[in-house]
């Protein structure tokens, strides 16, 4: 999960989140009611710092996440007033092989982005992920990936329309890269453009592996482009009191 937390952690510190950390978690709350700027992260939390971060969340709606693999984490969130949201799968890719790219794919131009080329990639991916928010929360998520330039952005053009685009983290000594917040224009989809990305993606981290948090119903897609299960990530959140 440290590629997913490093990313969640580097986007909320752009907008003012407010953050407490305990033994084995660190949490982050905004009146902003936006899932970039109301999460958290529990590890080797122990019987009291699970009662304190129970304490310490206001906002129902706020996710919590917990490897799954994690058995006295997971236990800890159940038994202090959590309950299980969603899930979503971790899964990597070995370093990169001797990859070629197809010749149809010839007129793709991959790039990593200036700061100019960050605001239209930002624009990119708001008009894939929160086109059905209000302006506002779109622009939080706007707005903290032009600042957050810790965080690489990935991105793919045809003839001059960007066609794809990824936030990416990591890649040193011993720590995987990690692809967030991945997406294609849906009328460039199904055409190779996706694995394009990935393949170009793993040669330019050709000693690391590469990780990707995704649902289950995404997961096959990148199964079949050389990615394995490593765990689980569930999101809790508190119940609310009515309900205990």
């Amino acid at each position: 999960m440290q590629p997913m937390a490093r990313v969640y952690r580097a986007l909320a510190n752009t907008v003012g989140t407010s953050w407490m950390v305990g033994e084995g978690f660190f949490l982050a709350q905004s009146p902003l009611m936006h899932p970039l700027v109301n999460f958290g992260f529990a590890h080797e939390i122990t019987p009291y710092s699970a009662r304190e971060l129970a304490d310490c969340v206001m906002n129902e709606s706020l996710s919590i996440y917990v490897d799954a693999n994690n058995p006295v984490a997971n236990a800890l969130m159940r038994r202090n007033g959590f309950a299980e949201a969603f899930s979503m799968q971790c899964l990597v890719s070995p370093p990169a092989g001797s990859d070629v790219d197809s010749e149809d794919l010839r007129e793709l131009v991959p790039t990593f982005c200036d700061e100019d080329g960050r605001r239209v990639a930002a624009d990119f991916m708001l008009r894939q992920f929160f086109r059905h928010q209000d302006r506002g929360m779109q622009e939080v998520f706007w707005r903290a990936l032009e600042v957050a330039v810790d965080l690489p952005i990935a991105t793919v053009t045809m003839q001059g329309t960007m066609v794809a685009a990824g936030l990416i983290t990591g890649g040193s000594a011993g720590d995987p890269a990690g692809i967030f917040n991945f997406c294609v224009d849906p009328r460039y989809q199904k055409k190779g453009v996706g694995s394009f990305f990935l393949r170009w993606l793993r040669q330019s981290r050709p000693a690391h592996e590469v990780a990707v948090q995704c649902s289950d119903s995404i997961a096959n897609w990148y199964r079949k482009r050389g990615f394995t299960k490593q765990t689980s990530v569930i999101a809790y959140r508190k119940i609310e009191t009515s309900r205990m």
